[in-house]
């Protein structure tokens, strides 16, 4: 029924509860969260996590830091508008990051393993590409960004500490579910990090195909 008022009303966003259900609860009653995200097409959703005891549930939270990972396929480019989207109005910062994948050490002191490891021209190639998906109109607007690319480590586990260490107020990130057919709006990475974050979560789809600005 979510997702029918969302069409009926042409919604450009639905936000929700990440559900939190374990053991047989989780079965007997599955979140509906996930359920949504099984179904969902051509809408982003936004995952808002189980609030702390701190969280101030009767204000409206401000959102002016949001971090955009992207793996800089065209389904991980698609959702970087949105991030931009959300601090439009009153200006902000927008974090772009990459991840690239790769094994570490373990424990991190134990020794440097450098396998795998970026060079430096690639960390230029990967920079360069990300300053490429920056609006031209951001500045303007009164948005600043800030390029990283985190070399090693699982991706959603980097989202995540990023997302702590930046104290950004949400992420954004695209989803890889290619059609209808395909029956699920989170991939592995939007998953993961939907199930990891204390922050909201935006995922968007690959099935999308209004720009966020059009009205």
């Amino acid at each position: 029924r979510l997702l029918v008022a969302a069409a009926e009303h042409d919604a450009d966003l639905i936000v929700m509860g990440a559900e939190s259900r374990r053991g047989i609860a989780r079965i007997a009653h599955p979140p509906v969260a996930s359920r949504v995200a099984k179904h969902a097409f051509g809408v982003p959703i936004v995952f808002v996590p189980a609030p702390t005891r701190d969280d101030a549930r009767h204000e409206v939270p401000g959102i002016f830091t949001v971090l955009a990972p992207t793996d800089l396929s065209p389904a991980g480019n698609l959702a970087v508008p949105f991030a931009y989207s959300m601090v439009t109005a009153h200006g902000g910062v927008v974090e772009l990051c990459h991840v690239h994948e790769r094994a570490l050490s373990n424990p991190p002191y134990a020794y440097d393993r450098l396998e795998g490891e970026l060079s430096d021209s690639e960390r230029v190639r990967i920079e360069t590409e990300l300053r490429a998906l920056v609006p031209a109109d951001a500045e303007r607007q009164g948005i600043t960004t800030h390029v990283t690319v985190v070399d090693g480590g699982k991706a959603a586990e980097a989202i995540t500490q990023a997302a702590e260490r930046l104290a950004v107020d949400a992420i954004v990130l695209g989803s890889h579910g290619k059609s209808r057919a395909a029956g699920a709006l989170l991939g592995s990475v939007s998953q993961a990090t939907v199930q990891r974050a204390r922050r909201p979560v935006l995922v968007v789809p690959s099935s999308l195909t209004r720009d966020p600005n059009e009205r």
